[in-house]
């Protein structure tokens, strides 16, 4: 039973390590040179994620090149060293999800006990790709208004993005948001989760019954690829949205929410008759994260559970009872609750309703 427990663990690491290995991580990538500008072989390089301690050891080639590629997206810091020289720090690093980002650092005459540390946001520039694409970040998905909590709804606020909204009652799979890429199709889009495809079988979004897709707490990024998509992500004309989740830290950390909705404060409809169609919407979780083992394992979790009570208003026609069914005349509809005395609409006439 042990064995088992010990090759789930293993498993469930191996596979996340994986996922994170596959586009929605990041690469860093550079050259090493000295202060006349030539390149430097044989420089040691370590790269260490501040927020987890995660450590890459990389060596600079003949030209002095050198690449790190399978990187979390994070804030990162760099260290490099070499006999003869001053070791170079480079902190303030950022990666984002699927990152092509470029950084060249430069050594000084010195010994290796000494450090010259450059601090600050490094001047990362992607020379990489011509991939056209923008990044939604933390503070972005946490801090603008979301009805619904959608993060979709965020991949709007890019150029050349439409969003519109399909429910077909009779097709589940054509419930949700879906987004227009450049005058693509909404089902010519790929949704990645982690690497992973999260596309329903239609083509589209995986959604909830109320057309929303949940999880916002548990995003800590999103990337929306819209044109000249590398061979990486593949089988779509349209756009990528790649999502990268949260993951637990050296730090614990935690969120809890509640957003309530009801219609004290909506409008009549132009078919209500007194008050609005009544509705109410209970809309909470939270998220939790923190080290197991510190600088090695990590848990994190989230829950969201969205409740919601709509009242909806229809209007239907009843046949005259005085006359047989004709062609082209609805049939008398069974309608809720019961209507009596004035309420009681005309033969052939319009009535109005609400149904919960």
């Amino acid at each position: 039973m042990r064995l088992r427990v010990i090759l789930a663990i293993a498993l469930l690491v191996t596979t996340g390590s994986l996922a994170v290995a596959q586009i929605t991580s990041a690469t860093l990538s550079g050259t090493v040179k000295d202060e006349t500008g030539g390149v430097l072989p044989g420089v040691d390089l370590v790269v260490r994620n501040l927020e987890t301690g995660l450590t890459r050891e990389v060596t600079t080639d003949s030209n002095g090149y050198f690449t790190v590629p399978g990187l979390a997206p994070g804030k990162y810091e760099a260290r490099a060293s070499l006999q003869g020289f001053s070791t170079a720090v480079q902190t303030g690093i950022a990666l984002e999800v699927a990152r092509q980002a470029n950084l060249n650092i430069i050594l000084r005459l010195g010994t290796t006990s000494e450090s010259i540390t450059v601090t600050g946001e490094a001047p990362i520039v992607d020379t990489r790709t011509s991939m056209l694409s923008a990044i939604v970040l933390e503070k972005t998905i946490e801090e603008l208004p979301l009805n619904g909590r959608n993060y979709i709804g965020l991949a709007t606020l890019q150029p050349g993005i439409v969003q519109f909204t399909e429910r077909t009652l009779t097709s589940p799979a054509q419930r949700g948001v879906q987004l227009n890429i450049n005058g693509m199709s909404g089902r010519s889009n790929s949704y990645l989760l982690d690497g992973a495809n999260m596309r329903g079988y239609a083509g589209q979004a995986t959604v909830t019954a109320a057309d929303s897709t949940l999880g916002v707490e548990t995003i800590q990024e999103f990337r929306v690829v819209t044109n000249a998509l590398s061979a990486d992500y593949g089988r779509v004309m349209g756009g990528v949205v790649s999502i990268a989740t949260k993951s637990g830290t050296n730090v614990l950390h935690g969120s809890g929410f509640e957003f309530f909705r009801n219609s004290k404060m909506d409008a009549r409809n132009f078919f209500d008759e007194g008050d609005p169609a009544p509705f109410t919407r209970h809309q909470f979780g939270g998220a939790a994260g923190g080290p197991i083992v510190r600088n090695k394992i990590f848990f994190f979790g989230g829950f969201e559970r969205l409740q919601e009570d709509l009242g909806m208003t229809v209007i239907t026609r009843r046949a005259d009872r005085r006359r047989p069914h004709g062609p082209g005349e609805p049939r008398r509809q069974a309608l809720p609750g019961s209507l009596s005395g004035a309420e009681r609409p005309r033969p052939g006439s319009w009535h109005r309703a609400i149904r919960v």
